[in-house]
């Protein structure tokens, strides 16, 4: 039964409710629909958000326009006193002083009297320049991005690196490895009686020539090489010299100036590192350890690794990959180069180190296994060592050293975070007497220089160049000079032969032939099987865009060695010309002994006419050993660069970039005289 008393508010609820429902809605839609609640007030009005924008643009434009407009209102009646702007200048220029004073070219070195007479002859003769050695060739190819080379002219403001091209190019090389005798120059200087403050190296350029083994055995005629260098300084040999009245020998004072901007350019360790170490193995493309960089130069003590290059090791673990960044700078060398290194941006090398603290490398992660204890406990000893040497030299006072022990501590895989802690709040303790021994050796250096010590440069002094104009698969061998700026261009009167004094360099004597190398081919041929006297099965490897593809196929006498494989082609410039399916081959072999013997050997061979004429023999069982060469280098070549890729970091001595030994890729020395079968061909 419906209820029949219904109370005032039970009979009305329902009507209150859509009633405030109702209002609701209606503001929302004012607010929201008619209106905006985002509005402010400007000049009495309100604005919405795009009225808002559209009033500051219009009250912008009309503030420029009135500022464009406007115009200084004076008076020239009104008698407005203006300061003296002479007042205001330079001493110079207010007073007319001159700023360039006219200065000797030469140091000045007047008569001082002496009991004995001078031993010194009038005049001399120019010394020799020697030659480099020894001479280090590798080969080497991969991916670069090489910025363009930048001249930089005597006089100029010189000029930054070109930023590297956006697209990687292939690349094929022979590096050059060798060094400067600086010390035994100057003795060279001192025999030919040079004054003390003209006996420093400086070298202008280094000149390699090239020859090419021909199909003959014998060596081309050599040709001139210029190897690479991101920055360059064009190379003047000489000046002209005028006679004078008095019958003396002059140069020009335009040609005076540019000698003096040159020498400039060359007197500084910066010029002279560009010149001797130019950038290259920065710009490879993941691949730099392709820079096959020899671990020591044969006779040598010095090691290349101190002077910027890197190299993979097998014992110390990869080293990082070293990126370049979009620009590269050129380098500025520091007073202590040898203790630097090179910065290559972004890769991982050197990190900071705690506030105050001097930078130290990345640590690899160890983990330890059962047989490693012997190493652990030659590790935990080798530390200990450090400490103990590091203390030894803070008693000494000798804080360079003691950095340079502790950051040792620092980059050791067997040292504990406790140790490694340890090592950095020593740093932190040492650090100023650090920066005052630094300084101290700044300030004797200079009152070296200012006593009139000269700064001849170290005693051997490395040098590399970089051949990028050959062809793979052809044999070089190189020589190398210097080019060295004559310390008496322009005196006439010192020289026992005026002409010498218009030679702005000087050539050195050539180095002795470096040992032959072979560019690495892009493309390999090898016979596998004759079926018949007519028919034998080839097999081609060839280097496409970075990777290694192969393909085979039967070719009869009087057809091209190309074929297609799996969708690629693969061309090689020879004609079968025969085919020997019963072939006598003298295999040789070397006992553990040392003893060759020769055993004969029932195989297969083919004879190949190339493009060029030349006739090649290929044997099956002598390519067997080839191609097993060759694909133990792709192996091994392979493996290096997914390790490489995996990423953690080898151990980086410090302050210098890795010192590692160095690989061969290229399977060099199994190959007849001759060269190759065609250009990049073997």
């Amino acid at each position: 039964m419906a209820k029949q008393n219904v109370t005032m508010i039970e009979r009305h609820l329902e009507k209150i409710i859509i009633g405030a429902a109702g209002a609701v809605v209606l503001v929302i839609f004012v607010l929201y629909v008619v209106g905006s609640p985002n509005a402010v007030e400007v000049d009495g009005r309100k604005l919405g958000p795009d009225q808002f924008y559209t009033e500051m643009r219009t009250r912008a434009e009309q503030a420029r326009a009135t500022m464009q407009q406007g115009q200084l209102d004076i008076n020239p009646s009104a008698g407005i006193k203006v300061p003296d702007i002479n007042q205001q200048r330079s001493p110079y220029d207010y007073l007319g002083l001159p700023k360039e004073f006219t200065v000797a070219f030469v140091p000045p070195a007047p008569d001082i009297p002496s009991i004995a007479d001078e031993d010194r002859p009038d005049s001399i003769q120019l010394a020799k320049i020697l030659p480099p050695r020894p001479l280090v060739a590798t080969v080497g190819r991969a991916f670069a991005r090489l910025p363009d080379s930048i001249l930089v002219r005597p006089g100029s403001t010189g000029g930054d690196v070109q930023p590297p091209p956006p697209i990687t190019q292939e690349y094929h090389w022979v590096a050059l490895f060798s060094a400067v005798h600086r010390k035994e120059q100057r003795d060279e200087f001192e025999r030919v009686r040079y004054a003390p403050d003209r006996q420093k190296l400086l070298v202008a350029v280094v000149e390699a020539e090239r020859q090419v083994l021909l199909p003959t055995g014998a060596w081309s005629e050599p040709e001139m090489v210029t190897g690479y260098s991101p920055r360059k300084i064009p190379v003047r040999a000489t000046v002209p010299l005028h006679r004078q009245d008095d019958g003396t020998y002059a140069i020009l004072d335009a040609d005076r100036q540019y000698i003096q901007d040159y020498l400039t350019l060359l007197d500084s360790p910066a010029g002279q590192e560009e010149i001797l170490r130019p950038q290259f193995q920065e710009f490879l493309e993941n691949r730099w350890f392709a820079w096959e960089v020899p671990k020591q130069l044969p006779g040598l003590s010095v090691q290349l690794a101190d002077y910027g290059a890197m190299l993979p090791t097998e014992d110390e673990g990869p080293t990082p990959r070293r990126t370049v960044e979009p620009t590269a700078a050129p380098r500025t060398a520091t007073p202590s180069r040898r203790t630097t290194g090179r910065d290559f941006g972004g890769g991982r090398g050197r990190f900071p180190g705690p506030d105050g603290a001097p930078p130290v490398a990345p640590r690899a992660s160890v983990t330890p296994s059962p047989g490693d204890a012997p190493a652990a406990r030659a590790g935990r000893a080798e530390i200990t060592r450090l400490f103990r040497e590091a203390d030894e030299a803070i008693t000494k006072q000798e804080f360079i050293q003691a950095r340079d022990l502790l950051e040792q501590v620092i980059q050791n895989p067997d040292a504990s975070s406790k140790q490694v802690e340890d090592a950095q709040s020593r740093l932190l303790r040492i650090q100023q007497d650090v920066d005052r021994a630094e300084r101290e050796l700044f300030l004797a250096e200079e009152r070296r220089r200012l006593a009139g010590e000269q700064d001849v440069g170290e005693d051997v002094d490395p040098f590399w160049l970089t051949d990028l104009r050959i062809i793979p698969g052809k044999t070089y061998r190189y020589r190398v000079r210097l080019l060295v700026f004559n310390q008496y261009v322009g005196l006439a009167n010192r020289l026992e032969n005026a002409d010498d004094a218009g030679k702005v360099t000087l050539a050195g004597e050539w180095s002795e032939w470096s040992d032959p190398v072979q560019v690495q081919p892009v493309r390999y041929l090898f016979i596998t099987k004759a079926a018949n006297a007519n028919t034998a099965t080839l097999e081609i490897r060839e280097w496409v865009r970075g990777e290694w593809k192969m393909g085979f196929g039967d070719r009869q006498v009087g057809e091209l060695a190309a074929f297609s494989t799996g969708g690629d082609e693969f061309v090689y410039g020879a004609i079968v010309a025969g085919v020997n399916d019963q072939y006598t081959y003298q295999e040789r072999s070397v006992g553990r002994d040392g003893a060759i013997s020769y055993r004969e050997r029932q195989t297969a061979a083919a004879i190949l006419l190339t493009a060029d004429g030349d006739v090649a023999e290929h044997v099956v069982a002598r390519d067997a050993v080839l191609k097993r060469d060759l694909l133990s280098q792709i192996k091994k070549e392979q493996a290096l660069r997914e390790q490489l890729d995996e990423g953690p970091a080898g151990q980086i001595r410090p302050g210098v970039q890795p010192r590692l030994p160095s690989r061969d890729f290229a399977p060099r020395g199994r190959f007849p005289r001759g060269g190759p079968s065609g250009p990049g061909e073997i």
